[in-house]
């Protein structure tokens, strides 16, 4: 099997990317993919293939599993809870895993986690957007407040240009 632990977490953000198109080519197809570390070949041109194998119900965790393996480090594989400081891989893997609300692959499409840059950024765009109507007090404001410094740390400036802030700031004021 594949050694993912030189990869980079964008790489290996890639790789689920590719993970996700091929199962859905798949199961446009009638197929599925017995999804275990040996079942994801890399070619020498860092392409992706998957074994394809009759459709399976257990895809879906197995698709989890594999999302666990791959974000492993030093051979020792991750637990759900290694995940916890990349809440939107997290939050992915937990719902593939749990069998009470196992998402399907469509629905799994749509996660956060495969949004393209310009997705996340039309996101913030709408959330801020309704933020600004919101009260101060509100409790939609106070749960945002709260969960912001696990999201982008005591001082979120500190991740984008000065002169982006600076423009950002003729229009709105952040705190």
């Amino acid at each position: 099997s594949f050694d993912f632990t030189a990869l980079k977490f964008v790489q290996k953000l890639k790789i689920l990317a590719e993970i996700r198109g091929a199962l859905s080519f798949l199961h446009e197809h009638g197929h599925s993919a017995d999804l275990t570390p040996n079942s994801i070949l890399i070619t020498e041109l860092n392409e992706l293939r998957l074994v394809p194998l009759p459709i399976s119900s257990d895809e879906i965790p197995a698709f989890g599993e594999l999302v666990l393996y791959i974000f492993h480090t030093d051979g020792i594989p991750a637990r759900i809870e290694d995940l916890e400081h990349l809440p939107c891989l997290h939050d992915l893997v937990s719902w593939m895993t749990d069998p009470e609300s196992r998402p399907m692959l469509n629905e799994i499409e749509t996660h956060p986690v495969f949004w393209t840059a310009e997705r996340k950024l039309a996101f913030l765009n709408e959330v801020s957007n309704l933020m600004e109507f919101e009260e101060a007090r509100s409790v939609i404001v106070r749960k945002f407040e709260r969960r912001s410094r696990d999201i982008v740390g005591r001082d979120w400036t500190r991740l984008f240009p000065r002169e982006f802030i600076n423009d950002v700031m003729q229009f709105r004021s952040y705190h």
